[in-house]
């Protein structure tokens, strides 16, 4: 609704607190909430859709347990550009793995976004770049060692392990999404 106190707890405002301006928020969360054909034109015109779907790729691909990515409702950051009145979405709170086999696809935005076919194709060619150039073993190896000299009393190689898990699920997902592309 347009009451801008049904928002105040779950959206608050980090900068220009004293604007209290509610209504990009409100705009925000009606397109979101928006169905059939006005949905993809309510989200381009509300939402940096290309930096959203690379936010969803990386983030589902690590694979958190208890964030917005695992339709968990909170641990997500929302910025309203005001350059174009476009938002951006920043994940938060990544510390807390779910199963390296789970599902891409957890958040309900997510699967509505990805309804539309270029968002998915999108989505899946940024899930794939980032398997291919920074979640992968060999690439983290090199980081586990060097942060393990910083930080030795974490379980790198229990992290490293969860990695090489997931990048696998991960790939058998995209191959089971995009047959014969893969």
């Amino acid at each position: 609704g347009p009451d801008k106190e049904n928002y105040r707890w779950h959206f608050l405002i980090k900068n220009r607190r004293d604007a209290d301006n509610y209504d990009p928020v409100i705009r925000m969360t009606h397109a979101l909430s928006s169905s059939g054909s006005s949905f993809a034109s309510a989200i381009g015109e509300t939402l940096d859709v290309d930096q959203w779907m690379r936010t969803f790729a990386v983030g589902s691909t690590y694979g958190p347990g208890d964030n917005w990515i695992s339709n968990s409702q909170h641990n997500a950051f929302f910025y309203h550009r005001p350059t174009d009145a476009k938002f951006l979405f920043f994940l938060h709170d990544l510390d807390y793995n779910a199963s390296a086999s789970a599902s891409l696809k957890r958040n309900s935005m997510l699967q509505k976004m990805c309804a539309i076919a270029h968002w998915n194709h999108q989505f899946y060619g940024y899930v794939y770049d980032f398997i291919n150039t920074s979640f992968n073993r060999p690439y983290m190896d090199h980081w586990a060692e060097h942060y393990a000299q910083l930080l030795p009393e974490q379980s790198w190689p229990v992290w490293l392990g969860y990695i090489d898990n997931r990048q696998r699920n991960v790939e058998q997902q995209l191959q089971q999404a995009l047959p014969g592309q893969i």
